[in-house]
């Protein structure tokens, strides 16, 4: 069973965590982990995710990770 792990960044962005499926092993970081916003989003389009392409959150709420509050984006 995938676990969430809530972690925080720079001491303020608060993001949940989660072992990463084996389809998306590009997208984890070196302990097997992906933020879960960026998975869901990758399962929403049916491809792992590129490392130009960022996912927001729109209500600002890192915590809600529903695919409807979030959005994708490319890196400039």
């Amino acid at each position: 069973m995938n676990h969430l792990i809530l972690r925080t960044k720079h001491n303020k962005y608060r993001y949940y965590a989660i072992r990463c499926p084996y389809k998306y092993r590009t997208m984890a970081d070196s302990n097997g982990y992906v933020m879960q916003h960026r998975l869901v989003m990758a399962e929403f389009i049916g491809r792992p995710l590129r490392k130009n392409e960022l996912v927001k959150h729109k209500d600002g709420n890192t915590l809600n990770n529903e695919i409807s509050n979030l959005k994708i984006m490319r890196k400039k």
